[in-house]
């Protein structure tokens, strides 16, 4: 009796198993037919089934059924598409590595019909050749979010630098920033040398700056600094990003050693000059600014900076006069102030020509204007800051 009852049960299950095996070659019947919801259908039957769940045809069919209903939307159906790719890697994981390789094998086309396979592979591989194409096709037109979503596909089909730049460049022209710099990331983190490598540091170090990620972005100057070491201009952007994260230290430090290493221009000489001012150095500002103006006498940032630390000095010299008892000392001190008031008067005033309505120039050219006793500058600079405040 029980041997008649174990015979029995193992018959039913291999009734079982053969029952689910029909339905599967009832779904590739289906799909051969062009039937393709019936072959969906049938083969997710087959899926959640526990006796062909791990056949990878099961997957290879269904993924099939998506890319030809992806075909049929005239390839604009994306969702189609990624369901395809969704199946065809659940196969891929269930079967071997030969699987695995005849899946990512591209189609083979009629010379004369590029659009009639005739062998090759017609799953994964095809799939990947459609969104490369279309990808191609798309971003010549300009047609930015259909790029995006053809380069977006292809490169989780396969990991490619190529394919992760240009996904990166659909997706920032499409207005998806966090995952363009998803993909830029891929990029500059990549240890494969790719023409356009640095294009991809540059927009992971600008994200980063706009989103004030200060640590990110020094991380990533530091790496491109490294690779690219005849470009002076990450030398530039990391002290940007010292001084924006209050950083002052290093970013003074950082500027003198791009200038004893001979890279500085007039803006590094300009911040030099600023932090140093900020700083209370005003011998030190007063050097780095006329160094910037050796460059460029005109440039109105490294005016401002020497006008600035002059009138400073002579600021505190005054106001050192005026507590001193000894009439002699304070006319000395005031004559050495009122010198100085005159030395900055006309870098100023050079400031001024280029900018009317900078406060911060405005104001201490009225103060200079009224200490030399030039009372009608004062009065017309007094009336334009009162026309700018009023604003």
């Amino acid at each position: 009796m029980k041997k008649l009852f174990l015979t029995a049960m193992l018959s039913f299950l291999v009734l079982g198993a053969y029952a689910q095996k029909k339905v599967l070659k009832s779904a590739e019947k289906a799909l051969r037919k062009g039937e393709l919801e019936e072959a969906i259908t049938l083969a997710k039957q087959a899926a959640a089934n526990p006796e062909t769940q791990d056949e990878p045809d099961v997957y290879i069919t269904i993924g099939k059924a998506y890319l030809q209903q992806f075909v049929d939307s005239d390839k604009k159906d994306f969702d189609k598409a990624n369901s395809a790719y969704d199946y065809f890697a659940t196969a891929m994981e269930k079967g071997d590595d030969k699987l695995k390789e005849q899946m990512m094998e591209a189609p083979v086309y009629l010379p004369t019909d590029p659009t009639k396979p005739v062998g090759g592979g017609d799953t994964m591989g095809m799939l990947d050749q459609f969104m490369l194409q279309i990808g191609d096709a798309a971003w010549s037109e300009q047609d930015y979010e259909t790029a995006f979503n053809a380069f977006h596909l292809a490169a989780k089909i396969q990991e490619r630098i190529t394919i992760n730049f240009f996904a990166g460049v659909a997706a920032q022209s499409a207005e998806k920033e966090e995952i363009a710099y998803e993909y830029f990331l891929k990029v500059a983190d990549s240890e494969e040398e790719y023409e356009y490598k640095k294009e991809a540091f540059n927009e992971v170090i600008r994200m980063n700056r706009m989103k004030e990620n200060h640590d990110a972005a020094l991380e990533y100057i530091a790496k491109a600094k490294e690779l690219f070491p005849d470009d002076k201009s990450y030398a530039s952007m990391e002290v940007d990003v010292l001084i924006s994260a209050e950083r002052l230290d290093e970013a003074v430090a950082g500027l003198k050693a791009n200038i004893e290493a001979g890279n500085a221009d007039k803006t590094q000489y300009y911040y030099l000059g600023y932090l140093q001012w900020s700083s209370g150095n005003t011998d030190e500002a007063l050097e780095a600014a006329n160094k910037a103006l050796e460059l460029d006498p005109d440039y109105y940032e490294a005016l401002y900076i020497k006008g600035g630390a002059i009138y400073d000095k002579a600021a505190a010299v005054l106001r050192e006069a005026n507590n001193t008892t000894d009439d002699a000392e304070y006319t000395k001190m005031r004559d050495q102030a009122f010198a100085m008031f005159k030395e900055a008067l006309p870098i100023f005033e050079k400031c001024y020509a280029q900018k009317q309505d900078d406060v911060y120039i405005l104001k201490p050219l009225s103060t200079i204007y009224d200490q030399l006793e030039m009372d009608a500058k004062r009065d017309e600079i007094l009336a334009k800051l009162d026309a700018l405040e009023g604003q």
